[in-house]
């Protein structure tokens, strides 16, 4: 796959991965209640709890966007991603299992999330293809 194809993936990956929690990080209640239907303003101490988890969420997003174009920063940040990506999708297909009816609110984060560490895991396969190619092309030449 080109160059151009993993920059635009990267690019549509960081938005989707903002967009998501970028509600709550704004405002922790309101927030949760419309992306996952879950009201928690009866729960003392959650806001900032929620609030500090779409800061996190968002600023994950910011990263990998900006590993489209800072090849530096892809590797870290794609390797971190991955790690928040199992552990949201770990979480959602949990609570779908044991409590359906809110498990049903992250069948989108889940099938996002699983089509990013797809994606990124299959960019990492061809990272480590093309640069084998390119390490037996300078063997040849030589």
């Amino acid at each position: 796959m080109s160059a151009k194809f993993w920059k635009f993936f990267l690019h549509f990956s960081g938005v989707a991965t903002l967009l998501g929690p970028l509600p709550s990080m704004i405002s922790p209640v309101s927030g949760t209640l419309l992306t996952l239907k879950l009201d928690i303003s009866s729960v003392n101490g959650l806001a900032p709890v929620i609030g500090h988890w779409g800061i996190m969420i968002v600023g994950i997003g910011v990263l990998i966007f900006l590993s489209a174009s800072q090849k530096e920063i892809r590797k870290t940040t794609l390797l971190y991603a991955i790690a928040e990506k199992v552990y949201m999708v770990s979480g959602g297909v949990y609570t779908l299992i044991t409590l359906p009816e809110v498990g049903m609110n992250f069948i989108p984060v889940i099938i996002s999330d699983t089509i990013q560490i797809i994606g990124f895991t299959l960019y990492f396969a061809f990272e480590k293809r093309r640069q084998q190619k390119h390490k037996s092309r300078l063997v040849v030449a030589q």
